[in-house]
């Protein structure tokens, strides 16, 4: 109506032969054309008009979003047991690198009774050689039967994965998960070094806390590891070291975490507002009750053959979280084969690489906005899957499904699992339905 009434006015005043019936038209026109203009759904107005109509913003809740077709969960390929060459061993540690071969990784390859594997990434400059280690290249990996080796992205550090499935394959009943810029105090010694045992007695907090942490207990009080909810870093229950009691068992805890002196693994909140650097105490290590959770990394932890099933780091969100939600992933299902985690005093001291401060911030987002939630929806989880891989699975898609992750990782994980049954690994049992 609009275009045509214009077309015949602009006829009409052409031939000065406006009359008004046709002026009418046209204001008519103009009239409706107005109205339709100012009900379009313009994007950027709507944005505009969320972003300054609130007072507050929104928390993140673990609804349900979508769904995962479950016909991706087929496993793929051949079942049978891939038999493996090169060296074996008991101890591995694991890490991967875009920088010159470091001081941390010379100190571990100089252990006699650790072996090491290192990762290669396309920026990793090259020739890259250390004494005893393992070098897995570009091609290596590549050349490796390994599923997730060709499914994991480049110049991401979950091509530690590879690193991971590698020990496994090659004899490893405990793996040292870390990072090239960590490097052990005490230097040459078999035991103390990367010391696998515990000294001193293990201490928890009572059950019933949804998170704990333990950094005031190691004479850090205004501290927190990166990962930890932002809305129970004031909550004096949940890092009270008086509250703290002693454990009789050592057995259970099968993932340990070492705290870092120098430059901690804190959160980039920390690091703009709070001063570096920070000495830990020599306290004694504190475990986990089951029910109650704290985030580890991948820089200095220690993983024994019962969990290593929880090593895989998930590559569809950034480095700066992936290993965050690994370890309230790996914590919720370690309840379920009675496992429990412990952290312990600083046998690392971090020169960490150049960060910027701000941008590891942006990196960290979801980590500020989504740990709460992921927390609650962990402790409430519950699954009927009676073998440990299906059961991961299924948390793995339940995820997926409420926004945490996309469908790659949940292949990821279908193959990862897959991988480890072909390299001959043998999953615990579930304990708790």
């Amino acid at each position: 109506f609009f275009f045509g009434s214009l077309l015949h006015f602009a006829g009409a005043v052409h031939k000065m032969e406006v009359t008004p019936t046709q002026l009418i038209v046209c204001i008519l026109g103009l009239l409706a054309a107005s109205f339709w203009f100012s009900n379009l759904s313009l994007p950027v107005k709507v944005q505009v008009q969320r972003t300054i109509s609130g007072t507050t913003g929104t928390l993140f809740k673990m609804n349900k979003v979508r769904e995962f077709p479950k016909a991706q969960l087929k496993k793929s390929g051949g079942s049978g047991k891939w038999e493996s060459t090169g060296k074996t061993c008991k101890q591995w540690a694991v890490t991967t690198t875009i920088w010159e071969p470091s001081k941390t990784l010379k100190q571990i390859a100089r252990l006699k009774t650790w072996c090491i594997v290192v990762v290669l990434d396309k920026k990793t400059p090259l020739p890259f050689e250390v004494a005893n280690a393992v070098i897995l290249g570009v091609e290596d990996q590549l050349e490796l039967p390994y599923r997730i080796a060709k499914r994991l992205p480049w110049n991401h550090f979950g091509r530690k994965n590879v690193g991971f499935m590698y020990a496994v394959a090659h004899g490893a009943e405990v793996i040292y998960d870390c990072d090239d810029d960590n490097e052990l105090i005490i230097e040459d010694d078999e035991s103390a070094s990367i010391p696998l045992k515990m000294a001193g007695t293990v201490r928890a907090p009572p059950g019933g806390l949804e998170v704990y942490n333990p950094y005031p207990t190691f004479g850090n009080p205004g501290g927190w590891p990166r990962g930890f909810p932002l809305d129970q870093i004031v909550n004096k229950t949940t890092f009270d070291p008086n509250v703290l009691k002693d454990l009789p068992d050592k057995d259970n805890f099968y993932v340990h975490q070492s705290l870092a002196n120098h430059d901690p693994d804190y959160d980039a909140i920390y690091r703009l507002t709070r001063p570096l650097p920070v000495t830990f105490s020599e306290g004694d290590p504190v475990g986990l009750p089951v029910g109650t959770m704290c985030p580890y990394n991948a820089q200095a932890t220690l993983h024994f053959a019962k969990a290593f099933w929880g090593m895989l780091l998930p590559v569809t969100i950034h480095g700066r979280v992936s290993d965050i939600w690994r370890s309230y992933i790996t914590q919720r299902i370690l309840w379920d084969i009675g496992g429990r985690i412990v952290f312990r005093r600083p046998w690392v001291i971090q020169y960490r690489n150049a960060h910027n401060y701000l941008a590891d911030f942006d990196s960290e987002y979801d980590l500020y906005r989504k740990a709460s939630g992921l927390v609650l929806y962990l402790r409430e989880w519950k699954s009927q899957e009676q073998t440990l891989p299906k059961r991961l699975l299924q948390l793995t898609v339940d995820l997926y499904e409420r926004g945490i992750f996309e469908m790659e990782d949940v292949l990821l994980m279908r193959d990862w699992l897959q991988d480890l049954e072909q390299v001959g690994y043998e999953f615990p049992a579930i304990k708790l339905s």
